[in-house]
């Protein structure tokens, strides 16, 4: 069940951000109406990178949660785990 939660919102998080970083349209221009080419290697990797920063970032916050959930002794210590926001 842990990792179903986890995976679904490592899934969520993922096309939240693909979806706000769409790439430039093939054969057509580069970010800055130059050639694609190079500038569409480096955008792909930036974007790349982004997205991998995300992930690490969410997958560290949800093993602070769940370490906050194993060690709870007792219903408030369990509620006081739950994240005061959520990132979309």
């Amino acid at each position: 069940m842990k990792n179903a939660i986890i995976a679904a919102a490592l899934l969520g998080s993922s096309l939240a951000l693909a979806q706000s970083n769409q790439p430039a349209p093939p054969n057509g221009p580069g970010p800055h109406g130059g050639p694609q080419g190079q500038q569409s290697e480096q955008r792909f990797e930036e974007v790349k990178a982004k997205h991998l920063e995300h992930i690490g970032k969410r997958i560290a916050e949800l093993q602070q949660v769940q370490s906050c959930v194993q060690a709870a002794s007792n219903p408030e210590a369990l509620h006081a785990c739950r994240p005061q926001h959520r990132h979309n």
